[in-house]
């Protein structure tokens, strides 16, 4: 049996738990008009609206 730790498993296995974290938190985030209004800013002016 070899004990030796392979670099690149572990590699992978830490760039695979990294995807995984990041593919579950990235769905939870709110667009950015909701991130924004969730500040209770004093004023707010979207820049592709007309008027």
């Amino acid at each position: 049996m070899n004990t030796k730790l392979n670099p690149f498993r572990t590699c992978l296995a830490a760039s695979a738990t990294g995807l995984l974290a990041l593919a579950s938190v990235l769905p939870a985030q709110a667009d950015y008009s909701s991130t924004v209004l969730s500040y209770n800013p004093a004023a707010y002016w979207r820049l592709n609206e007309t008027g």
